[in-house]
């Protein structure tokens, strides 16, 4: 559109004529006359005069721009910002370009007219002179905020449910068995003393959060656990502290970690992997709904339930606010290097930003090691051996991805999909339902839990009751008369579960002062239906 340009005569009370110019562009306004040139993102509006018919004045952003080291306050201040209703939110990539990058392209909308060409003949000396459209006289882009920036893909955040009033101790639970153990934390099997309901009990020492700065990625996963209701998610049901450790109660999965399964059988029938996919398929569909990214898909990270249904676990790398699907969609994005080698899509190695299509791209390696019962780029270098980081890494940005004979066709289709080296050129989550490898799947009854899981796993009945809540549910019952707690941990590795189930000894080291431990007040929680059967 070519800019609309104007010429503003002003006649005084004593006859003289003066001249001024003003130019109007999508992308600038501009007035030589008035050596007056302002980008669009800089300019707040027009304001006119219901009395005053013939003047009108242009009013100017000045913006004040705030920084910080961590992407999470600004997309908290972003959602505080919309709540309080201060004011409309802006994608402006020139106000906030860091020298020497290129802005992201924003979408082209359309633009609104002005609000009037005409001018009142009453009273006026004022009069306006259209001048035929000419180029325009500067290139400043499009950045005008009320009329250029989309508003769409604003990051939408988890909104935790309150917290019960019956809050949580470590003396309220009995500690059964050890069933993990990772850099800074235990995980156990844990009875409830109240009801004799059993959970697994994640336990963090405060002191090793705050040194390996996981502080807020801590955060990040206690609001998602608050948060997430979906079946084939893990449910939080306690979080609770003491000076030292965080303690967190979720859902006991009695079938273990879907990668002790696969290193067991050494790969997947097919039949068996289209069901785990199309079940971690759902959750994740369900996470991305609400713009978080899991970014650390693994067999360690699914674990089964009594069963034999998919349960999605670990949190710690999941990021909220992600609204962008791929590295150049609209919406919001982030560019931390984590997750699990082997999983790592492109554009993490690469260290560009990215969004939810890292999830896809894992869903593909997920599905390519149940098939094969090796990640994708570690395939062909011999059972238990895998590629030097850097080799791997090399592979991943350039290598081809290699099939055994018996991996279908259907399968090789959905795993390229989701593999692909351009984020936009996979699919989403919802659209891998479409593909033929899942043409027999009734995503309806899926969703239900109503379709039975092609492999059953020995588990005791009453194994299952205990989990849930079912079995003697007096506390002044001794539960032991009808399980065995090793039956409970039978599908876990006995590396961890021969361990004594004892908490590691706090030292002074793990001490933190009085002024760290505020960091940890929103730690304190139980589920509105934590007592629920």
């Amino acid at each position: 559109m070519h800019p609309l340009n104007f010429l503003l005569t002003r006649t005084s009370k004593f006859g003289k004529k003066t001249q001024k110019t003003l130019s109007l562009a999508p992308n600038a306004v501009s007035s030589a006359s008035q050596k007056f040139d302002k980008k669009a993102s800089q300019i707040h509006g027009l304001h006119v005069s219901r009395t005053n018919k013939n003047a009108f004045a242009i009013s100017l952003i000045e913006p004040v721009i705030f920084e910080t080291d961590e992407a999470d306050q600004v997309a908290q201040i972003i959602e505080a910002w919309r709540e309080l209703k201060l004011g409309q939110i802006f994608y402006d990539d020139e106000i906030l370009t860091v020298q020497g990058e290129e802005p992201p392209q924003t979408p082209k909308i359309a633009q609104t007219q002005p609000i009037s060409q005409q001018t009142s003949q009453q009273n006026a000396p004022l009069t306006v002179q259209k001048i035929q459209p000419q180029s325009p006289p500067l290139n400043h882009g499009n950045a005008n905020p009320l009329a250029m920036h989309h508003l769409s893909k604003l990051p939408r955040f988890p909104k935790p449910p309150n917290s019960a009033e019956k809050l949580m101790k470590p003396q309220n639970f009995e500690l059964v068995a050890s069933v993990g153990k990772g850099s800074f934390g235990q995980v156990f099997l844990v009875r409830r003393v109240d009801d004799n309901r059993f959970f697994a009990m994640k336990v963090l020492k405060k002191r090793a959060v705050i040194d390996r700065k996981q502080l807020n990625h801590l955060r990040a996963e206690h609001t998602i656990l608050q948060s997430v209701t979906h079946p084939y998610c893990v449910k939080l049901h306690h979080s609770f502290q003491t000076r030292t450790r965080l303690f967190f109660i979720l859902d006991f999965a009695l079938g273990g970690e879907m990668f002790h399964h696969l290193k067991k059988q050494g790969q997947f029938p097919e039949i068996l992997s289209i069901f785990y996919l199309a079940e971690a398929v759902l959750a994740f569909e369900y996470l991305h709904e609400f713009d978080i990214v899991f970014r650390d898909t693994k067999p360690e990270n699914l674990l089964l339930d009594g069963y034999g249904h998919v349960v999605l676990t670990d949190f710690g790398l999941a990021k909220c606010g992600v609204s962008a699907d791929s590295t150049d969609s609209i919406g919001y994005s982030t560019k931390t290097f984590c997750g699990t080698p082997d999983y790592l899509s492109a554009e993490i190695v690469a260290s560009v930003a990215h969004g939810k299509a890292v999830d896809v791209w894992s869903v593909g390696a997920l599905l390519y090691e149940m098939l094969v019962g090796q990640a994708p780029f570690s395939y062909g270098n011999g059972a238990g051996t895998a590629p030097n980081r850097s080799e791997l890494y090399r592979r991943i940005l350039r290598g081809n991805v290699i099939f055994p004979a018996h991996v279908s066709e259907p399968a090789r289709q959905l795993i390229l999909a989701c593999m692909q080296r351009r984020p936009k050129d996979r699919p989403t989550m919802a659209e891998l339902r479409d593909f033929e490898l899942f043409q027999g799947v009734n995503w309806e009854k899926l969703a239900r839990r109503e379709v039975p899981p092609p492999q059953k796993i020995k588990i005791e009945e009453n194994c299952i009751k205990a989990v849930e809540g079912r079995l003697a549910q007096n506390s002044g019952d001794s539960i032991y008369k009808y399980i065995m707690p090793d039956n409970l941990v039978a599908h876990f590795d006995p590396r961890f579960t021969q361990e004594p189930p004892t908490l590691a000894p706090s030292t002074a080291q793990d001490g933190v002062t009085a002024e760290e431990d505020k960091n940890f007040r929103e730690f304190n929680w139980t589920s509105p239906d934590a007592f629920r059967q």
